[in-house]
Parts: C-alpha cells; sequence; structure tokens
C-alpha cells in the first residue's frame, strides 16, 4: 500500500485547513500546534502522547488538541495507519463558541483528550463530506459541524457552559434576514451579511 495525502484549503474557509493521510508511515516528534486541533483514526492502531501521559488510540477514536498543547501521534510498531487531521484557527474559534450561551464559556475549559463517541465519528465524516462538496450551502454545513463538535467535546470534558434557556431568537431580526434573502435571492449571499442584518450570531443563524 502506498501512501496517500488530501489537504483540505479553502480561501472561503481560511479558519480551517485540513488533511487525510491514508496508509502513512509517518512519524511525528513531539510538537505543538497555534490551532485547536481534531483528529480522528480511521484505520491503524496508534498512540496519541501528551505531556502527562500516552493513550492507545485505535479506528473511531478522536483527538482533540489545545492550541500550544505539545503532543505527538504515532503508529504502534512502525505500522501503516490513515487518519483524517484538522486545524481550526484559534480566534475564530473563539469568535464562533462566544455567538452562543451553550458554547461561550468552552474555549477556557476545553482540554486536550481522546474521546470514543460515535457520534464524533458521525459528525466528523459529515465535515469532511462538506470540505470535499463545492456545494452553495458549504460554509454554513461547516459551521455548523464545528459547532456540535465543540458542544461534544465540552460534554465529553464535563465542561459544557450552563445554557441561558430564556434566550431566544430575535423573530424581528429573522424576518428581516428572510426579506432581505428573498430580494437578493440570485446572489450569494454569506452567513456573516445575514446574520448582522437578523442581529444575532451566525450559529443561532443557522
Amino acid at each position: 500500500m502506498s501512501t496517500t495525502m488530501h489537504f483540505w484549503r479553502d480561501p472561503a474557509l481560511p479558519f480551517l485547513e485540513g488533511r487525510r493521510a491514508t496508509g502513512s508511515l509517518s512519524c511525528y516528534a513531539p510538537h505543538t500546534h497555534p490551532t485547536f486541533s481534531i483528529g480522528i483514526v480511521d484505520a491503524g492502531d496508534s498512540v496519541f502522547a501528551l505531556a502527562d501521559g500516552s493513550t492507545p488510540i485505535a479506528p473511531g477514536d478522536v483527538v482533540l488538541v489545545r492550541a500550544g498543547d505539545v503532543h505527538c501521534c504515532n503508529p504502534e510498531d512502525l505500522q501503516r495507519w490513515s487518519y483524517r487531521m484538522f486545524h481550526i484557527d484559534q480566534a475564530w474559534l473563539a469568535a464562533l463558541l462566544a455567538e452562543s450561551p451553550a458554547t461561550s464559556g468552552l474555549p477556557a475549559a476545553m482540554r486536550s483528550q481522546v474521546i470514543r463517541s460515535p457520534h464524533a465519528v458521525l459528525l466528523l465524516d459529515r465535515l469532511t463530506q462538506a470540505l470535499d462538496n463545492d456545494a452553495g450551502d458549504k460554509e454554513a454545513e461547516v459551521i455548523t459541524c464545528l459547532h456540535e463538535i465543540m458542544l461534544l467535546c465540552a460534554e465529553a470534558g464535563q465542561a459544557r457552559a450552563p445554557e441561558d434557556a430564556a434566550q431566544a431568537a430575535d423573530q424581528g431580526g429573522l424576518q428581516r434576514a428572510r426579506d432581505y434573502l428573498h430580494a437578493h435571492c440570485r446572489e450569494r449571499i454569506a452567513i456573516d451579511t445575514l446574520a448582522e442584518i437578523a442581529g444575532i450570531g451566525r450559529y443561532q443563524l443557522i
């Protein structure tokens, strides 16, 4: 089996980069990233190492790495393995999480860890599919996936911020956004523009 590497970079999504390695034999020394990183093992066994210890990981396991945390992830016994890795701009992610009361406290509470959850696998598969496609709603789907993944990460780390049940969407703002969409239905409209018109966060709008 030969090693193949696929990269995801989209000028319309400058806050996110990703790669998919298939049949990789690469080994990495301990290192850090300036981004918040999420990885998933697709095939083969490997070891996820942090400064305070190592954890064996297998297909379906998801790793979370905070920006600046020293880590490495290498295959066991120098065997081939396959994985996907996603790097999210830290400032962009903090701004996204601040838009929703359910996630506003997460940046300070998140920690590097391994999570084992079928739901996490489904979300990362969904994110991968969104990145592979060039649909008109690509940005919205990517943002939705990332927000749901972060909620799941929070639950895994028992660090979910309290939700404000009293907060509701501004119906008048949503109507303004609908009216704008109808009036500009032939144009490509950014989510940021609609969120500003509605007066709510992008995730709430989606």
